[in-house]
């Protein structure tokens, strides 16, 4: 009977463990953007509005600042961190070339830190129920999510990427099973940004 009870709370905290790192099923709202056409979350190169995180993320040195309290969201699988400030940041950035994606990965002196979920060149449509999403409403914790996109010029298949920021530096990076891997792969990483 014992070994029966171990083996069962073993497995219910294997289960809580597993149930935890997945996919926030709260998105949230969808990304607001005051330039026109302004209609939230949708889009192809698009720089959303900053949103704050309700929290200050850590960032080690190396960038320029320690610490970051916004983020300025891409629609192509990219996250600027900034003080709230706009990140000056390409709304673009990828590239097919792998030395040219790494470069952009890094930046440019005086750019901000950037964390790539799946950074390529993606189309949130409306006609997907495509869309960028954020929840900054979980204590500690700073989500966005690209739901149903696609790549440019493409209609299948429609994935979901959501990258899940959290006030201890974590970042964790989730992919629905239909996301796209082939030899245009995305820049997937986190850069603290160039200094010099």
């Amino acid at each position: 009977m014992i070994r029966v009870l171990a083996a069962l709370t073993v497995f219910a905290a294997a289960t809580t463990i597993a149930n935890a790192q997945c996919f926030e099923a709260n998105f949230g709202t969808l990304m607001p953007r005051a330039a026109a056409p302004t209609t939230p979350g949708v889009g192809d190169d698009v720089l959303f509005d900053l949103q704050p995180l309700n929290f200050t993320f850590p960032m080690p040195a190396g960038g320029i600042a320690s610490s970051f309290t916004h983020a300025h969201v891409g629609s192509n699988g990219v996250i600027f961190l900034t003080n709230g400030l706009a990140s000056g940041a390409t709304t673009t950035g990828y590239s097919t070339l792998a030395t040219t994606m790494v470069t952009n990965l890094r930046g440019t002196a005086g750019q901000p830190p950037r964390i790539a979920a799946y950074w390529r060149d993606l189309n949130m449509l409306a006609a997907n129920s495509g869309g960028v999403w954020f929840n900054n409403t979980i204590p500690g914790k700073f989500v966005v999510t690209w739901a149903n996109a696609v790549h440019y010029a493409q209609t299948t298949p429609v994935f979901t990427v959501q990258a899940q920021l959290f006030a201890s530096g974590e970042v964790r990076f989730f992919y629905s099973s239909s996301t796209q891997n082939t030899a245009t792969c995305p820049v997937v990483g986190v850069s603290v940004g160039k200094i010099g």
